[in-house]
């Protein structure tokens, strides 16, 4: 469990939120799972005999602190806290018992209890002190005050936009209350009107409630004594205000009293159980109320009664059925459709035995906390560069991380692990933000966004080269350097350059911002041809793309012929022999040949000479 705190640029009174499964849970017939190594793992030592609801504390690091089924709690060494009995939940209550972290303070717990349908005892609290007992805690004397006597079986605590804690119930008709839990206290309830009206003579009211990991949605399973009564309800919920509206019921395929319900981690599907076997998933992403009535499909059949359903740490749902010595999952809970992938009784409890009951979820609240004063920071190598450039990133927190998680946006690659990570390049042109979240030895993460902290200048693009007699010029940049095969030319930073001799020019070119591009062009000092005036022929074009043209212009040459053609390495890129006579002329194609100098070499039984050639595509 997390607390994530967001920093910007200025440091300012902040808000962190965790709302997530205990990593441990007891519940039905002394059965239990520990999540603490990523996976459930069945345990044998609880001592809870409840069949519906229960509820787990585990502090942030995910320690057992202590479990009740609403009626007793149970400390870490599982033994019945001091003064842990006489709670008014019941072993026939759904949501008999919640816990939700008292706000700024980490050694005591809310616990709430609700009766059995209407039954005596109403909607109540107690306060479990941690600090009391050496650490094993007491419920002192705040215990079971009453909030309100006309409560369903039905409770959900979700986050409040302001960092706080709602706490959520459903009274006669079809009132709503909402309890802000913040760093004062709980506050008099937000009532609102919205959905089904219940009453006292119906099995109203009993059934699961939960609330969406979103924050935005409410949904509950009414029991109801009859088919025709029975029904899931979906709402929407503002968290800031705490108002309950826009209920519309979904029906079960087949027509059978509901128990159970949840919704994906993702928010964007709802899974509901019958009493009976069967369990559903609605697409709530698919339009009108009767669009998702419409999306309805079976995704699997349950060994028996079907209870709670319930989003693990490892963000799967576990569904509990009634009197089964295992558990049941859906292990992808995203993907709508069979791809969901139900599996009964996947996970054995070692003996143990279930109810129709699972922990609910705990909230944790830092409202009105101010942010660290050690927030996490970093530094780069550079934080303007042009295009197609990579940096390096260099952690400088001070609050003893031990994991670090990178997000680049824009770059490749987008994230890393690394404490700093070197070869971060960017492609684009473009203002990005970085993040930064680390994580301590106890599991706390937090988080530093800097906006726009690297700006990315485009390259200019390549420049053009032409030549005029022994003047070669770059077309229009911001600077210039001149080199010849690639080495720069002392002073030739002008756009024009005065060649010497032949050779491979190169110039490289920046834009204002200092961003660079280059060009090269082989250029050959004008006038200087290499002539045998025993022999009367024509060579072109030189320059040209690769392709020539040789003609001999008389008849003094005949007989046999060798003509080669070497690059400046000296390396043989053409070759041919053959037998001329007058007139003669032979065509000779370089297509592939790189841009550059090349020498042609012709000679006969009698006589030899050397072309220089220029091949410029």
């Amino acid at each position: 469990m997390k607390k994530i705190l967001f920093i910007s640029l200025i440091v300012v009174p902040l808000i962190a939120i965790s709302q997530q499964q205990p990593v441990i849970w007891y519940f039905g017939h002394k059965a239990g799972l520990d999540f603490s190594s990523g996976s459930p793992v069945a345990i044998t030592n609880g001592k809870v005999d409840q069949w519906e609801g229960v509820a787990t504390a585990c502090d942030i690091d995910g320690n057992l602190l202590f479990y009740t089924d609403g009626i007793k709690v149970w400390n870490k060494n599982h033994v019945v806290m001091a003064n842990g009995n006489g709670l008014y939940g019941n072993s026939s209550t759904t949501q008999s018992a919640t816990v939700v972290p008292v706000p700024g303070n980490s050694n005591q717990y809310y616990l709430f209890t609700l009766p059995e349908h209407y039954a005596y005892g109403g909607f109540r609290y107690s306060i479990v002190d941690l600090t009391l007992n050496g650490g094993l805690g007491d419920i002192g004397a705040i215990k079971n005050v009453l909030l309100t006597d006309s409560a369903t079986e039905q409770c959900a605590v979700i986050t409040s936009s302001t960092g706080c804690v709602w706490i959520l119930i459903r009274s006669i008709g079809a009132t709503w209350r909402s309890y802000l839990i913040d760093s004062s206290g709980i506050q008099t309830p937000v009532l609102s009107t919205s959905g089904s009206i219940f009453s006292w003579n119906d099995a109203n009211g009993v059934g699961y409630m939960k609330a969406s990991p979103q924050h935005n949605k409410i949904g509950i399973a009414n029991y109801g004594f009859s088919v025709t009564s029975s029904f899931f309800e979906l709402y929407d919920f503002n968290n800031a205000t705490g108002i309950v509206s826009n209920a519309f019921k979904l029906q079960p395929i087949t027509p059978s009293s509901v128990y159970a319900c949840e919704f994906s981690p993702d928010g964007n599907l709802f899974y509901g159980a019958q009493w009976g076997t069967q369990i559903y998933q609605y697409d709530l992403n698919a339009g009108t109320p009767t669009d998702i009535q419409n999306s309805a499909l079976v995704i699997g059949t349950a060994p028996s009664s079907q209870g709670a359903m319930q989003i693990a740490p490892d963000g799967k749902i576990y569904c509990s059925a009634d009197g089964q010595g295992s558990i049941s999952q859906i292990l992808n809970p995203n993907v709508a459709g069979s791809g969901c992938n139900y599996v009964s009784n996947s996970i054995s409890l070692n003996g143990k035995t279930t109810g129709i009951g699972l922990p609910s979820l705990e909230v944790f609240s830092t409202c009105n906390i101010i942010a660290p004063t050690n927030p996490p920071s970093f530094n780069a190598s550079d934080t303007t560069l042009c295009e197609k450039f990579c940096i390096n990133f260099f952690d400088s927190s001070t609050n003893n991380p031990v994991a670090w998680e990178w997000i680049f946006e824009g770059a490749s690659p987008a994230t890393s692990s690394l404490q700093n990570p070197i070869g971060i390049c960017y492609q684009d042109p473009g203002a990005y933000d970085v993040t930064l979240i680390t994580t301590n030895a106890n599991g706390n993460s937090d988080t530093l966004i800097l906006d726009n902290y690297i700006t990315v200048f485009s390259n200019p693009f390549a420049p053009t080269i032409t030549q005029n007699g022994n003047v070669i010029t770059s077309s229009f940049a911001y600077t210039y350097q001149w080199q010849l095969n690639g080495i720069n030319i002392p002073g030739a930073t002008d756009q024009s350059y005065t060649i010497t001799q032949d050779g491979l020019y190169t110039v490289i070119v920046t834009n204002e911002n200092g961003c660079g591009s280059q060009a090269s062009f082989a250029a050959i000092l004008s006038g200087i041809e290499n002539v045998n005036a025993e022999i009367d022929f024509t060579f072109y074009p030189n320059p040209s793309n690769g392709n020539f043209v040789i003609s001999f212009l008389n008849a003094t040459i005949s007989g046999e012929v060798w003509i080669d053609v070497v690059n400046a390495l000296g390396q043989n890129v053409y070759s041919w022999k053959g037998n001329i006579s007058f007139p003669f002329q032979k065509e000779i194609q370089l297509n592939n040949a790189a841009d550059g100098i090349y020498f042609l070499h012709l000679k006969t039984e009698t006589i030899s000479f050397q072309q220089k050639i220029l091949i410029s595509k």
